[in-house]
């Protein structure tokens, strides 16, 4: 029942109404659907950027959980001495460079934390 009605809410803000406009994203690319979540999602849990590629990296990891990996590796290093304020972003470029992919590109994409560069080192 409840969600009869959602879908009738949905049908009318769009159909009837014109309440919300809908845009057809034609792009199949990993970083523009990532980027359309994140404005998209604003009302919910608000998720980063990076929040979003450890998702993607910890899909590709086999034996470990890599968002407790690299959560549990962030707290550490921030621990050390008097104490650092590294987040995800730089773990995660860090992953890239030792990953040899930093020769080329470290950017925040999607396709840098492929199965392939993961595995090379030794992460997934």
């Amino acid at each position: 029942m409840f969600a009869n009605q959602t879908l009738s809410q949905l049908y009318y803000a769009v159909h009837v109404n014109g309440t919300i406009s809908p845009y057809l994203e034609e792009s199949t690319e990993l970083d523009k659907v990532l980027n359309i979540f994140i404005r998209v999602n604003s009302g919910g849990t608000t998720l980063s950027y990076s929040d979003l590629l450890l998702s993607f990296a910890t899909a590709q990891w086999e034996k470990k959980d890599a968002r407790e990996e690299i959560n549990k590796f962030m707290d550490e290093v921030n621990q050390i001495g008097q104490g650092f304020n590294i987040g995800k972003d730089i773990i995660l470029k860090s992953c890239l460079v030792l990953s040899g992919k930093g020769k080329d590109d470290i950017s925040f994409k999607v396709d840098n934390f492929n199965r392939t560069n993961m595995k090379k080192n030794g992460t997934v």
